[in-house]
């Protein structure tokens, strides 16, 4: 979890490599349950990506006060 933490930190300062390893360690898990909501492969690759473009663009304002998978 700290390693996790600090990566977040890395990545809400900019480090575009620390947010690759926070993409890296749940893309499989957030890929999957886009499919399971979508029912479709291309649609769940899609809401995935716009998934992680959302969590780099909130990464200024993420509190803390939960783990980054939530």
């Amino acid at each position: 979890m700290e390693a996790e933490l600090e990566l977040v930190r890395q990545a809400a300062h900019g480090s575009t490599e620390a947010f690759e390893q926070l993409v890296l360690t749940y893309q499989t898990q957030v890929y999957n349950l886009a499919l399971r909501m979508a029912g479709n492969p291309e649609d769940a690759l899609d809401l995935s990506q716009e998934a992680f473009l959302k969590a780099w663009r909130g990464l200024s304002s993420y509190r803390f006060d939960s783990a980054f998978s939530t």
